[in-house]
């Protein structure tokens, strides 16, 4: 997995919105993607199969959730 080389994502993230990790995902050449937000370690996923990977119930909780 490559990683974002920036303390925080935060900002960016904000300020550019989506594209900013669509750019990240296309200039690393990958589909996941470790940084962090609010300095907290965040994977960012893309593809067919992380959307697979998200929506399976037995490895996700949905309830309560954001």
């Amino acid at each position: 997995m490559e990683k974002i080389k920036a303390l925080d994502s935060t900002l960016p993230m904000l300020t550019e919105g989506y594209p900013y990790f669509l750019n990240k995902f296309r200039d690393k050449k990958t589909n996941a993607l470790e940084t962090r937000i609010l300095f907290d370690k965040t994977i960012c996923l893309r593809g067919e199969e992380a959307a697979k990977l998200f929506y399976d119930k037995s490895k996700f909780r949905r309830a309560g959730a954001a």
